[in-house]
């Protein structure tokens, strides 16, 4: 009896004995597997950005003197990182309107920024400016004589106004142009209402004409479709100038972080091939500074201080914008931008007084 209970005894540890073993075969067989996984996954990550980065290092060739990753070496001259009291109080102290959210993206400190980057980008820019104000011109205005007559009626309200201008509102594009464009191209339709292309109109129609220009269907363009640039979900949305934009960016972010800061952009735009010696913002190093702190504070939404990929893109874009868009076209000239003005070209000032005179009566918006 006593040989059977000792039996006995001997088999159930044999049982749990093999049970905690097979438990500790599968944990370790599961965490093995799980580990696999999450190597393959993030070898997987590191290699797609690893491939993004050898696109960019094409581009950068084209772009930049020298190696990136010199702006990530401590520099003697540290930037100025403060953000001035002058910058501060101009936003706290915004008139609020229904286009409060426009802002003087090229003008002020940054207009210097602008001046000298611009030889870089400004004309991918522009050719993306054309080819969306171009295509949308394209989509039949009316689709049946209503349309056209509800149109009609409009107009004649609009004339009453004295401020109105029939030629800015011929070359304009209308609801119907505009839901098109909304629909087929994928832009973005943040608006709770189901006419939604009035909704965008309203909410970009600087004029107030019910139609879009030139200078405000490109401003809605960028400003409504900020969050999706760049990822390929929509149409006729800065497919080219976003390569250009994007690996500057890179260039300048050579830790790879989530953020980049002035003093990064201040020591890698050194490095861009520019194709003139004008304009050079390290020639005039505080003005420079400024204005580089300036295209920083003026598009930093998520961090004080720093830009993401998205909010740097996006600087680009309506600086460029603000400073060569009008009612009536989009300009590939000084006349909005007045570099020649700021940098005191003695060759182009006489040429240039009047158009400041004008631009000064000119609403920026």
């Amino acid at each position: 009896m006593k040989t059977l209970k000792k039996q006995i005894s001997i088999f159930l540890m044999l049982i749990y004995s093999l049970s905690i073993f097979s438990i500790t075969f599968i944990q370790s067989t599961s965490l093995s597997l799980e580990n696999k996984t999450n190597k393959k996954f993030f070898s997987k990550k590191i290699l797609m950005k690893n491939k993004n980065l050898q696109v960019y290092e094409i581009i950068w060739k084209q772009l930049f003197i020298g190696e990136r990753g010199e702006s990530c070496k401590k520099d003697k001259s540290k930037i100025q990182k403060k953000i001035t009291l002058e910058s501060s109080l101009e936003s706290q102290n915004k008139r609020k309107s229904d286009f409060s959210f426009v802002e003087k993206w090229g003008y002020g400190p940054i207009a210097y920024f602008f001046d000298f980057i611009e030889p870089v980008i400004l004309g991918d820019v522009l050719n993306d400016f054309r080819n969306i104000f171009d295509s949308i011109k394209k989509f039949k205005p009316y689709n049946t004589e209503k349309d056209l007559n509800e149109e009609l009626q409009i107009l004649q309200k609009l004339k009453k106004n004295k401020k109105f201008n029939f030629s800015v509102f011929r070359n304009s594009v209308n609801k119907i142009q505009v839901k098109n464009a909304l629909e087929k191209w994928k832009w973005q339709k943040n608006f709770s209402s189901e006419k939604f292309e009035e909704a965008f109109i309203s909410k970009f129609d600087l004029n107030k004409d019910t139609r879009l220009n030139a200078r405000e269907l490109l401003l809605g363009s960028i400003y409504s479709n900020r969050k999706i640039l760049g990822k390929g979900f929509c149409k006729n949305c800065f497919e080219d100038s976003i390569k250009k934009i994007d690996a500057i960016f890179y260039f300048i972010n050579c830790k790879n972080e989530k953020f980049i800061d002035a003093e990064k952009i201040w020591n890698s735009l050194k490095q861009l091939k520019r194709s003139t010696q004008e304009f050079n913002i390290y020639k005039i190093q505080e003005k420079g500074i400024k204005s580089v702190n300036d295209f920083v504070l003026k598009n930093n939404k998520i961090l004080s201080g720093k830009l993401t990929k998205e909010e740097f893109r996006n600087g680009i874009l309506l600086g460029i914008w603000d400073r060569h868009t009008s009612y009536m076209k989009i300009l590939n000239d000084d006349s909005r931008s007045l570099k020649y003005l700021r940098w005191n070209k003695r060759d182009k000032k006489n040429k240039n007084s009047n158009l400041l005179n004008n631009n000064k009566k000119r609403n920026h918006t």
